[in-house]
């Protein structure tokens, strides 16, 4: 063999980098370099080969990352957020549609919202069907104390369960913020506050269109359009994302390398950098270009491969190249971007779901129910509110109806047993002076109304409810007012500053008795006096009735009654002599009440006190 020959060509090709020369290994490109291999490795769909983007499924190709991100930034497909708890402003969970909002059931709470603001709601439910409800609670258990709606709120004016709506249209700003420092950003606004410590920038800019720009500068007059200096640092930066977050995709350092990739760690190789190390070598693998499109043998550069692991998983995103593995996971261990919850029942235990912060724990709007609780436990609240500020107008649950015949609060107890226990609305107060529960009438409509079907309308009770107590007052279905005590009244006596007051004493009879009064006067020793008819038709005069007189003369008269009938009863009245008394008298007339006559001191059947065991609520 001749050394150091040089031969003008080889298998009649000449030496070069171009297509149909011998190539060189002198660190260019060679063009039109179909290599067998490629670090070791062939070409392929198949577990050990480079993946190929040719529409087939590469088997246990791992890819780094989906879009840019690793497998730590998904949620699993099966994933739920029960025993969460997010803090934020605003309003905490939406959900809007369907036939009930929101659905929770659980052993103490169905739903529990805490609004902590001065103003907060716990809980807010809206309906805007004509028989919807804004809130709803059911407390399912056959037995126990149990409650459908129950509200919390720490407001001093708070709510803890309450309804709104989202407006249809809204005011949008070109431009939002502002700041008046030296150190702030120029073209960046939040506010007009000046706040120190936040990210810096010179200008931040944004653009919602397919074809603008976030930051455009313009050298005016010769200058430069836009300008970066770095005292050590990079000079540009480029990520990819939502600012100031994002991926690093781009950045020029301080000596002017330019880097690129999916971390911006993949230098840019150009005339003046490459050379040994830079793995150019060859131009095809198998017959496939080097890139990051389609039907290209794809490059680890930093850019998404489209069609090939981090654009496809198991074939989503609709393209040719399909990933098997993400970090070693399959696509269905993954939650799609867009994803919700809607529909979806988590169990466990504990608290299901905490939100926390904003104006508004929880918002459900629902054609049926806005948010809807319910509580199997026999202690437990379908709805629980608890207003926990010690002042302020606050409560515990707030229902509002707009409707002309809708309800601000309607609770219903389905249980069909006959106990002592039972209510529909159970209120309490655990001060000297307020109110357990308290109607009131804005306008001049009733204060508080009473209803049933043939049990009595209204009862009353001295003691604790629902044990150890006495029924001391009741009103029947028909009307009739029954009382264990006096019929009092009470009137001022201490003078014009109202200062003392007295007790009047009211009679009572063993029969249903009814009385009038009047006067009228003898004529030739003679009177017939008419009974007021009005009174007449409230008693009735057939059967026996009462009249007693008194004379109202400057002489002894004596004045007896001679005849009585349903409409009038006839007088006659004599001095002592004997002779005709012209006298003036008075009258009581004491008669059956109509539809009562038969009553004698009936017996009144007074219910003995219920002993329960019950938790004192906090």
């Amino acid at each position: 063999m001749v050394t150091n020959l040089n031969a003008e060509r080889l298998d009649g090709h000449y030496a070069g980098n171009f297509t149909g020369q011998v190539p060189l290994n002198n660190t260019a490109r060679c063009v039109d370099l179909n290599a067998d291999m490629l670090d070791g490795y062939h070409a392929g769909n198949s577990s050990g080969e480079i993946p190929i983007s040719n529409g087939s499924t590469n088997d246990n190709l791992g890819a780094d990352r989906l879009d840019g991100y690793h497998y730590t930034d998904f949620a699993t497909a099966g994933h739920n957020h029960w025993g969460q708890t997010w803090t934020g402003t605003g309003t905490g969970l939406t959900l809007s549609g369907g036939g009930t909002g929101l659905s929770g059931s659980g052993s103490d709470r169905g739903v529990y919202g805490v609004g902590n603001g001065l103003n907060g709601v716990g809980v807010s439910g809206e309906s805007g069907w004509a028989s919807g409800k804004g809130v709803s609670g059911l407390a399912s258990h056959g037995s126990g104390t149990n409650y459908g709606v129950w509200g919390e709120s720490s407001s001093t004016a708070g709510t803890g369960v309450h309804g709104s709506a989202t407006a249809s249209s809204g005011t949008t700003y070109g431009v939002f913020g502002g700041s008046l420092s030296s150190q702030g950003y120029g073209g960046y606004f939040v506010s007009s506050s000046q706040v120190e410590g936040m990210a810096k920038a010179g200008v931040f800019g944004q653009d919602f269109s397919n074809t603008g720009v976030g930051v455009a500068g313009e050298g005016y007059h010769g200058g430069v359009g836009v300008g970066a200096w770095s005292g050590s640092g990079d000079m540009i930066r480029a990520y990819a994302g939502n600012y100031p977050n994002g991926t690093l995709r781009f950045r020029v350092d301080s000596s002017g390398e330019v880097w690129a990739g999916t971390a911006g760690d993949s230098r840019v190789w150009h005339a003046g950098n490459d050379g040994a190390g830079s793995t150019l070598n060859a131009d095809l693998l198998d017959g496939y270009h080097a890139g990051n499109s389609s039907g290209n043998v794809p490059i680890s550069n930093g850019s998404t491969n489209t069609n090939l692991s981090a654009d496809l998983l198991d074939g989503y995103h609709n393209g040719a190249v399909s990933a098997d593995l993400l970090d070693g996971s399959h696509a269905t261990a993954f939650a799609t971007a867009s994803h919700n919850h809607w529909g979806q029942t988590w169990t466990g235990s504990g608290t299901g779901l905490t939100l926390s912060g904003g104006t508004t724990g929880l918002s459900g709007s629902g054609s049926t129910e806005g948010v809807y609780g319910a509580s199997s436990s026999t202690s437990g609240k379908g709805v629980y509110g608890y207003a926990s500020a010690t002042s302020g107008e606050n409560c515990g649950v707030n229902g509002v109806s707009e409707s002309s015949a809708g309800y601000g609060g309607y609770f219903v107890s389905q249980s069909n047993t006959s106990t002592a226990t039972k209510a529909g609305v159970y209120g309490r107060d655990d001060s000297a002076a307020g109110f357990g529960v308290a109607g009131h009438n804005y306008y001049s409509g009733v204060g508080v109304g009473a209803w049933s079907f043939s049990g009595n309308l209204i009862e009353a009770y001295a003691g604790d409810y629902p044990d150890k107590s006495t029924r001391r007052f009741y009103v029947d279905a028909l009307g009739n007012v029954y009382a264990d005590g006096t019929y009092n009244s009470f009137k001022q006596t201490g003078g014009s500053d109202g200062a003392e007051h007295r007790t009047l004493y009211g009679m009572t009879s063993a029969e249903a008795w009814a009385e009038d009064f009047g006067s009228a006067a003898l004529e030739g020793g003679k009177a017939t006096v008419t009974i007021d008819p009005v009174f007449a038709q409230t008693v009735n005069l057939a059967v026996e009735y009462h009249v007693y007189l008194t004379p109202l003369c400057q002489e002894a008269v004596l004045l007896f009654v001679t005849a009585k009938s349903p409409a009038s009863f006839a007088v006659q009245g004599v001095t002592l002599d004997g002779e005709p008394s012209q006298c003036s008298f008075d009258y009581r007339i004491v008669a059956k009440q109509l539809g009562y006559e038969d009553l004698r001191l009936e017996q009144v059947e007074i219910p003995p006190p219920v002993e329960v065991e019950k938790e004192k609520e906090p």
